[in-house]
């Protein structure tokens, strides 16, 4: 494949990638075109050791890596894990949440990134990740080169380990044992899948086997109304 070719499959993609990461206009702009200049001048390196999708995607993920830690420090801008959580939490949000809000939000999703952390695998946690920040499970698979299938199994596996993990370790990221409770109460009575008397001692206990917890925290966190990206079928 020649380079121009590939740029131009790879720009609306690049552009969409860049969009979904940086809020400022004129900063989507000047990354995207970093991004083609330097795959102008890595181009004649490339030795086809992945896809050259991928190949261009890890070089869009650089120039936002230097952006958020090397531009923007540059502008006197906080960088940290709080900069991250700040720009994922509007991501989520279609209006602007006053400031009140956007500390509660920072704080809950570093909480969250700290247990799952310590729960799931670091390949678990970088798909999670990548699916919280709205990527598809094709484009995760382009940027990590995998294929579709493996990275669903990532997620779906880490999405399990986590839930049950927050219930017995972490609860008041899932709202509080108070809202987990009332949770399965509006399982029980509503028309979706049923608890079996195993799952729900496991919820109310928080204790019992590893399986049975996932199962029972997959069936009530779409009650829960906290972190819907963790209970929602992903596209492909």
């Amino acid at each position: 494949m020649s380079l121009d070719a590939l740029a131009i499959r790879m720009r609306p993609v690049i552009e969409g990638y860049v969009a979904k990461r940086v809020r400022n206009e004129d900063h989507k702009d000047e990354i995207v075109s970093r991004v083609f200049e330097a795959l102008t001048r890595s181009w004649p390196t490339f030795r086809g050791d992945c896809p050259p999708d991928a190949f261009a995607l890890r070089i869009a993920a650089n120039a936002l890596k230097n952006y958020y830690e090397r531009d923007l420090v540059r502008m006197s801008r906080q960088i940290s894990l709080d900069v991250w959580c700040e720009e994922f939490c509007l991501q989520q949000n279609t209006a602007v949440p006053g400031p009140d809000v956007e500390v509660e939000q920072r704080a809950e999703v570093e909480g969250l990134i700290k247990e799952m952390k310590r729960v799931c695998s670091p390949i678990e946690c970088a798909v999670v990740e990548l699916v919280y920040q709205g990527n598809t499970m094709d484009e995760i698979a382009t940027l990590l080169a995998l294929n579709s299938a493996t990275v669903r199994s990532h997620f779906l596996r880490g999405r399990e380990r986590l839930l049950a993990h927050l219930l017995v370790e972490a609860p008041d990221l899932l709202g509080g044992m108070d809202a987990v409770h009332a949770a399965v109460r509006r399982l029980e009575t509503g028309a979706g899948s049923e608890l079996s008397k195993e799952e729900a001692e496991a919820i109310l206990l928080r204790k019992g086997s590893a399986g049975t917890l996932r199962k029972a925290m997959l069936k009530v966190a779409p009650y829960l109304g906290v972190f819907i990206w963790l209970i929602v079928e992903v596209s492909s």
